[in-house]
C-alpha cells in the first residue's frame, strides 16, 4: 500500500480491459480517483462497475468514453468534464495496440499512420491535454506504457515497433523537459504478459490450427516462456505493481526510465 496516493486522481487511458483495467482497478484500491477510458461505453461501465465494488470510497471513478484516434472526442472530454473532476495527479498513457500482423512488404501506408496515430499521437494528445492539471499537482506522474519489443524488435510488427520505440524517446523527452514542473515521467515496457491481447492470440491458434482452447493456451505459453530466463510468463498484475510504485513517492527520484517487465528477456545491458 502507499498511502501518498490517497485522494490523488489519475486517468488510465485503454483503460476499459486488459492491462489499463488492471491499472485503474489497483490505484481505485490504494483510494486513487480514478478516470477510465475507453471506447466502448458497456466495457468502460463493466470496469467502473467492478471498481466500485472493490474500492472503499465507490463515488471515486468517472467514465471517459472516446476514441482514442479522434482528436475532438478526446478534447471534448478535456473541455466538459475535466473541469467537473477538477484536478489531475496522475496520467498512465496505456492505450496502444498493433492493428495487424504483417511482414514488412505487406504493411500498407494506412496501417503505417493508424499504427502511429494509436501508439504515438493518442498519447501525444492525452499528455498535451492533461498538463494545465499536472502542473498545478504537488505529485505529477505520466507513466507511459511501451513494449520490451521497442528496445528488442520481434517479427511481422514492424510499424508497431517503430511506433513504440518513438515512444521511448518522446518519453524521455517528456521526462527532460517537464522536470522544472516537479513532473515525473517514465515508461513500462512489458513482455509478452496473460491479459489483453494475450487471449486473442489464444483464439487465433484455435481458429487457424482447430485445436482447442486449452491446447492452444498451452501451445503460446510454452513458446513465450521458452524465450523468457524466468521460464514463466508476466502478469497483468505484475505490471500494475510497478505503475503504482512509480505514481508514489517511492519513486520521487525515478524520471526518464524506460523499465522492462519482461523477466529478464532483454539480452542488452542498455
Amino acid at each position: 500500500m502507499y498511502p501518498d496516493l490517497r485522494g490523488r486522481t489519475a486517468l488510465v487511458t485503454g483503460s476499459s480491459d486488459g492491462i489499463g483495467a488492471e491499472i485503474a482497478l489497483r490505484l481505485s484500491i490504494e483510494e486513487v480517483e480514478v478516470i477510465v477510458h475507453g471506447k466502448n461505453p458497456e466495457k468502460v461501465e463493466r470496469i467502473c462497475s467492478k471498481i466500485r465494488e472493490a474500492s472503499s470510497n465507490k463515488s471515486r471513478v468517472h467514465q471517459f468514453v472516446a476514441d482514442a484516434t479522434k482528436p475532438e472526442q478526446i478534447s471534448r472530454f478535456f473541455e466538459t468534464k475535466m473541469p467537473q473532476i477538477g484536478k489531475l495527479d496522475i496520467l498512465v498513457n496505456n492505450i496502444g495496440g498493433i492493428p495487424g500482423i504483417k511482414t514488412f512488404e505487406k504493411v500498407s501506408d494506412e496501417e503505417w499512420y493508424d499504427t502511429f496515430t494509436l501508439n504515438v499521437m493518442a498519447p501525444v494528445r492525452f499528455t498535451r491535454l492533461a498538463l494545465p492539471y499536472l502542473k498545478r499537482s504537488a505529485q505529477a506522474r505520466i507513466i507511459n506504457l511501451g513494449s520490451a519489443a521497442s528496445m528488442q524488435p520481434g517479427v511481422n510488427n514492424p510499424h508497431y515497433l517503430a511506433a513504440k520505440t518513438g515512444l521511448v524517446n518522446l518519453n524521455k523527452y517528456l521526462s527532460n523537459d517537464l522536470a522544472k514542473y516537479n513532473i515525473l515521467v517514465n515508461m513500462v515496457c512489458p513482455h509478452t504478459i496473460k491479459g489483453g491481447a494475450w487471449f486473442r492470440d489464444i483464439r487465433n491458434i484455435t481458429n487457424n490450427t482447430g485445436v482447442s482452447l486449452e491446447q492452444a493456451a498451452q501451445q503460446l505459453e510454452n513458446s513465450v516462456k521458452i524465450k523468457v530466463p524466468l521460464n514463466r510468463v508476466g502478469t497483468m498484475e505484475e505490471v500494475a505493481n510497478l505503475v503504482i510504485f512509480l505514481a508514489s513517492n517511492s519513486a520521487s527520484f525515478i524520471n526518464g526510465e524506460c523499465i522492462f517487465v519482461d523477466g529478464g528477456t532483454k539480452r542488452s545491458i542498455f
